[in-house]
């Protein structure tokens, strides 16, 4: 665009209001709040089920209806440290477009699955467990069966095929497997594992840093996800099991905005806050690269927000 185009364009801009920016009514900016409100995986799925193959190993899956007419088993495999809780939103589209009927597994080290040893995460061990899986579920005829991975799933469902432990896998896709170009980008990992809250205060709080910190974009999406990657620091047990919360639970949750984006503006600061002061401390933890952040604390520009009150810490990220 040239000067002159610019220049045209700006002169033809409304004039700015004098006296500070639109929106600092607080009533607009309760409007603005997000529901953070987990949702329940009975939302997108027909059937959940623990599933015992032996006495160390139990495993959770779910499952949509069955399809209308006959259809594949699509079989999903999670990324590490999710669970089969992020193929919720997957499951009720693909079954909108196809007939077939989503299977979703918590692998070992996940989710709401136990196992004896949850920190053997081999290919071999990962592999076995989903076949011992299949053939507990169909003991005599096992249906077509398609494979689909997400990072450390896709690699695994590229194994589980190799080694040929069912005979009827009719076909595989993988998303974001770790090879080639995505080699490098595990050295930026660290710095985004330094960068995470230790723990939350509430299972909307946590699912509100996963959207503020640009984990998950969908907001949607969070809302099912995230409860299965976080457990209560007393019960130790997985935030799913705590849902549906109360009124009471998601109100409070929601009572205080903590999270925003490394490089987003806060939604105090774009509406305006009269009185500049943050709502709660922030940490400033050293970038990649080693650069220190000199920024003040009333910066636009925040780093994510870490729980400091002992009382608040009853959520951690399983991983």
């Amino acid at each position: 665009m040239s000067n002159l185009q610019r220049t045209i364009l700006k002169n033809r801009l409304p004039p700015t209001i004098p006296g500070g920016r639109i929106g600092r009514s607080d009533s607009f900016k309760k409007s603005r709040i997000r529901d953070f409100k987990p949702a329940l995986w009975s939302d997108f799925f027909a059937e959940k089920q623990d599933v015992i193959l032996d006495e160390k190993r139990s495993f959770r899956i779910y499952r949509t209806k069955h399809p209308q007419k006959p259809g594949p088993i699509l079989l999903l495999l999670h990324g590490g440290g999710y669970s089969a809780l992020t193929w919720s939103h997957f499951c009720v589209e693909i079954t909108r477009i196809i007939h077939c009927q989503c299977l979703a597994i918590d692998l070992r080290g996940h989710g709401d699955t136990k196992t004896d040893d949850e920190d053997d995460l081999s290919s071999d061990t990962l592999a076995k467990d989903i076949g011992d899986l299949v053939l507990q579920l169909y003991p005599e005829n096992i249906p077509p069966i398609y494979l689909v991975g997400h990072s450390m799933g896709g690699a695994i469902a590229v194994h589980f095929a190799h080694k040929a432990i069912i005979p009827s896998i009719i076909g595989i896709t993988v998303i974001d497997v770790v090879e080639g170009t995505a080699m490098e980008a595990l050295a930026s990992m660290q710095s985004f594992l330094r960068s995470r809250p230790t723990h939350f205060k509430s299972i909307p709080n946590a699912i509100e840093w996963c959207i503020r910190s640009g984990q998950i974009r969908n907001v949607e999406s969070a809302k099912v996800s995230m409860p299965g990657q976080i457990i209560n620091c007393t019960t130790k047990q997985l935030a799913t099991n705590e849902l549906p919360l109360s009124e009471d639970e998601i109100e409070d949750g929601a009572s205080a905005s903590c999270f925003t984006h490394p490089f987003s503006i806060s939604e105090d600061e774009e509406m305006g806050s009269d009185t500049g002061e943050a709502t709660g401390t922030s940490t400033n933890p050293t970038p990649a690269g080693g650069e220190s952040d000199n920024s003040s604390e009333s910066s636009d520009f925040k780093k994510p927000f870490a729980t400091q009150n002992e009382n608040a810490k009853r959520y951690y990220i399983t991983t």
